[in-house]
């Protein structure tokens, strides 16, 4: 996209170049003015993203791209009446947007990815990101809301386990198992639907707060037997994927 703004910008700066003959006086200020303009987008934003991007640094590439929108829209208004290069200047103007939505993106993908690398859920995280085809294209809230759903599916299949032990279990564990019936249930009917309604409409507190008392009812699901328990692998895989939801949804704070 970097490259695409620059092809863009130079077609606009051909365009002033075959209008300097023949525009009206009374535009040959903004002409001008739209010369430099494009001039700092090729000689300055256009190299200073691309040097950002391979110093991986994107919030640099950001700042470039914004600037060559301001630019290109500052062309276009440079003119007091009808503009010669409005459909130069949008181009340049749309496709520095464009990028710059993409590397905030990168960014995002960045600090979610970083913040869970610090965790011992990492490996998880990869997991459950790759699984889903949408994962590296999103911003935080749609991370977020990706793990939301991955504690949704996960308790969903807690439940089926509930379900089907319901008729082999031993008499000693059956209380257990009906306390964990009553959890899971808490998790897919309060907690899920806290998470997603929170994040939805931009309340990540509360988010925060669903995810985290799903980890604890995973993990007091696990505790209430005094043996074995027969959810282990599911009672972690919820707790861990709360956990995870937890420390996204905390970006957003």
């Amino acid at each position: 996209m970097v490259n695409v703004i620059k092809s863009k910008a130079n077609i606009a700066v051909n365009k002033i170049n075959q209008l300097k003959g023949s525009i009206p006086p009374a535009q040959k200020v903004a002409l001008k003015s739209c010369a430099d303009k494009y001039n700092a987008i090729l000689v300055a934003d256009v190299p200073q993203a691309t040097e950002a991007l391979q110093k991986g640094d994107p919030k640099f590439a950001v700042d470039a791209a914004n600037d060559a929108a301001i630019e290109a829209n500052g062309c276009e208004n440079g003119f007091s009446g009808k503009s010669p290069l409005t459909a130069e200047n949008n181009v340049v103007r749309d496709a520095s947007a464009i990028t710059s939505a993409i590397f905030i993106d990168i960014i995002n993908y960045h600090v979610v990815n970083q913040t869970c690398s610090k965790t011992r859920h990492y490996a998880l995280w990869i997991q459950f990101l790759n699984a889903d085809p949408k994962g590296s294209t999103l911003d935080v809230n749609g991370l977020a809301l990706i793990m939301v759903n991955v504690i949704k599916s996960k308790a969903n299949i807690a439940v089926n386990k509930i379900n089907q032990l319901k008729g082999s279990i031993p008499p000693a564990q059956k209380v257990a198992l009906k306390s964990c019936a009553d959890k899971y249930n808490a998790i897919l009917v309060a907690d899920v639907s806290q998470a997603t309604e929170a994040l939805q409409k931009g309340d990540p507190k509360f988010a925060v707060d669903a995810a985290n008392d799903a980890a604890i009812e995973a993990n007091g699901c696990e505790n209430d037997f005094s043996g074995k328990s027969p959810l282990t692998a599911e009672n972690n895989v919820v707790r861990d994927a709360s956990a995870i939801t937890s420390a996204i949804c905390r970006l957003l704070l």
